[in-house]
């Protein structure tokens, strides 16, 4: 009984579980929140993401 409320509930559950749960939830949230400033709805903004993707992908493959 100790080593269930000890150990596996406050350490595990809330630090590791929880922790991790929210964790990544805070990340999702901040990409999610740069993400949501460069959706403006500029067709040269997109234009310009395409672009560079395009120019990533080809570097890569050349490099490789």
């Amino acid at each position: 009984m100790w080593l269930s409320e000890n150990f596996f509930w406050k350490i595990f559950d809330v630090k590791i579980i929880d922790g991790a749960v929210n964790g990544s939830a805070k990340l999702f949230g901040g990409i999610a929140s740069v993400l949501r400033r460069w959706q403006t709805g500029i067709v040269q903004n997109y234009a310009v993401t395409v672009v560079l993707g395009v120019i990533i992908i080809l570097g890569y493959l050349l490099t490789r």
